[in-house]
C-alpha cells in the first residue's frame, strides 16, 4: 500500500457544498457509533499492538486513540460555542505536541467510556439542531476568510472518526 493510502485510508476530507438529509443522517450515525466501532476493533488487542504504527512516521495505536479523544472533545466544545455564540473564533491546538504529553501513555482502553459520553452528546446535539442551527458559523484562525458552519463541522468529525478507525484497522491487520 502506498504512503498516501496509508495516510488517508478513507480518502482526504472533502467539504460538501450540498448537504442532503441523507448525508446529515449518515454523518450523525458515524459519530454516534464511533465509540462502539472503536471498542469492537481494539478491545482484544494485546498491549504491544498499541505500539504499532499504521505507516512509517505515523502515530501508533495508543496515540491515535488518545488523539481521537482530544480531537472529539474539542469538537464538542466547538459545537457548543457555535450554538451559543455568534461566529466564535475556535482555538486550534498543536496535536503533534499534545501527543507528546504524559497522558498519552495511559491505557488507551480508558478512552472508550469517555468517547461514549462525548459521542452521545455530539449525536444528540446534531440530531436536535434545525436547519438554521446548521448554518451557524464558526471561525478558525488557520482558515481565515473561509466560511465554516456546523454542517462543515459535522462532516469533518464524521470523516475524522472513519479516518482514524481506518488507521487502527491497518494496525489491526498487522
Amino acid at each position: 500500500m502506498d504512503l498516501e493510502r496509508l495516510r488517508y485510508p478513507v480518502g482526504k476530507f472533502e467539504r460538501q457544498m450540498i448537504y442532503s438529509p441523507e448525508y446529515v443522517t449518515d454523518c450523525i450515525e458515524k459519530i454516534k457509533t464511533c465509540p462502539q466501532r472503536l471498542e469492537a476493533l481494539i478491545s482484544g488487542w494485546p498491549s504491544e499492538k498499541f505500539e504499532y504504527t499504521y505507516r512509517p512516521g505515523g502515530w501508533n495505536g495508543r496515540e491515535i486513540v488518545h488523539h481521537m479523544l482530544d480531537s472529539h472533545l474539542n469538537a464538542l466544545i466547538r459545537l457548543k460555542l457555535a450554538l451559543t455564540e455568534e461566529a466564535p473564533i475556535i482555538k486550534p491546538y498543536l496535536q503533534d505536541e499534545w501527543v507528546k504529553l504524559s497522558d498519552y501513555q495511559l491505557d488507551p482502553l480508558m478512552v472508550i467510556p469517555i468517547l461514549h459520553g462525548i459521542h452521545t452528546k455530539l449525536a444528540l446535539l446534531f440530531t436536535s439542531m434545525d436547519e438554521s442551527d446548521y448554518s451557524r458559523e464558526l471561525r478558525h484562525p488557520e482558515h481565515p476568510g473561509i466560511h465554516l458552519d456546523l454542517l462543515w463541522l459535522l462532516g469533518l468529525y464524521s470523516w475524522h472518526s472513519d479516518h482514524h478507525l481506518g488507521h487502527l484497522s491497518i494496525i489491526d491487520s498487522q
